[in-house]
């Protein structure tokens, strides 16, 4: 009952639905550091037209096109990568670490609740069968005063 309750929590409050959603945030960010190490390809294309003559009057008009690719493969970076996967892993730990906190508090504070109103509703269960007890005996005391075997002072004090 309570694992579901704390299901629906993240679900529907903000803090919870924003710490969940920084984790993933961090995750990706750690995967992103890490397809720094990956080659990467790269295609590049120019078309360029030269349609004036030469202030003569002579030469042809111009077309000109390239297509390109390049092949950018990180073979020495001084460290910079790994050390931005490794901030980047950290960073993502202590994220999941507040989110995991904040799940944790969360789960507590509901379990209080809980318990607060499961004390509450026994509370309230004693004291209806409290009044229960009173109103018998008062009604038992009234009955021994028509018979004549309690006095009036004894249906007074069931009566308090």
């Amino acid at each position: 009952e309570v694992d579901s309750e704390i299901e629906a929590l993240r679900k529907t409050k903000p803090d919870l639905i924003a710490a969940h959603a920084g984790v993933e945030a961090s995750q990706a960010l750690v995967k992103a550091a890490r397809a720094e190490y990956w080659p990467k390809i790269y295609f590049a294309t120019e078309v360029s037209y030269l349609g004036a003559r030469s202030f003569l009057g002579l030469g042809p008009s111009a077309l000109n096109a390239s297509v390109g690719v390049q092949l950018s493969l990180p073979l020495y970076t001084g460290g910079r990568l790994g050390a931005k996967e490794a901030r980047d892993q950290a960073q993502a730990e202590k994220i999941l670490h507040e989110r995991t906190q904040l799940d944790f508090e969360t789960a507590q504070k509901l379990r209080l609740s809980l318990s607060q109103l499961d004390a509450g509703v026994r509370a309230s269960w004693v004291a209806k069968k409290n009044r229960d007890a009173s109103q018998e005996e008062v009604r038992l005391a009234t009955l021994r005063f028509k018979t004549g075997a309690a006095s009036g002072l004894d249906v007074r004090n069931a009566h308090n």
